[in-house]
């Protein structure tokens, strides 16, 4: 049998490497292929169960949205909700705050829209604490520089 499944809350290649390990540790017979950029896992087995399938995406904290065509089937008491169902959530301000609370939200479900009036980022990204350490690196390489112990080295 092959399932086809639409996973919601991948972020990365290295979350659909996961799912589908998850899917091939399940039994001997499991092919599964998970797409990322699709946000698809196509699954052949003859032995694993759709429920079982659902239920180690799951485990993985992702969530499937639907499989096949039929965007709000029920498995076993599992409610999968179409786009449209969605929850929407709206962050004010672009910091590095916001967008950890917009990657959880996507993780869960969400569609999440960043609303800012400035630079993308925020203070910490671009004057606070990121630029700084930056700085501060630099110029303990150039202090390091000027003042080695080794002679002939400038």
């Amino acid at each position: 049998m092959q399932f086809a499944f639409t996973i919601d809350g991948m972020t990365c290649d290295h979350c659909a490497s996961g799912i589908q390990e998850s899917l091939v540790q399940l039994n001997g017979d499991v092919q599964a292929e998970v797409s990322f950029a699709s946000k698809h896992a196509l699954v052949t087995t003859e032995t694993v169960s759709e429920n079982e399938l659902v239920k180690a995406i799951e485990a993985k904290g992702f969530r499937v949205v639907s499989n096949g065509s039929d965007h709000d089937q029920t498995i076993e008491g599992i409610q999968k909700r179409s786009d449209g169902d969605r929850l929407k959530l709206v962050i004010i301000g672009s910091g590095s705050s916001a967008f950890g609370c917009a990657i959880r939200a996507v993780e869960e479900g969400a569609t999440v829209t960043l609303v800012e009036s400035g630079t993308i980022g925020g203070c910490c990204v671009n004057v606070g604490c990121v630029p700084s350490k930056i700085l501060i690196r630099a110029a303990h390489l150039a202090h390091g520089q000027r003042s080695n112990p080794f002679t002939g080295l400038l």
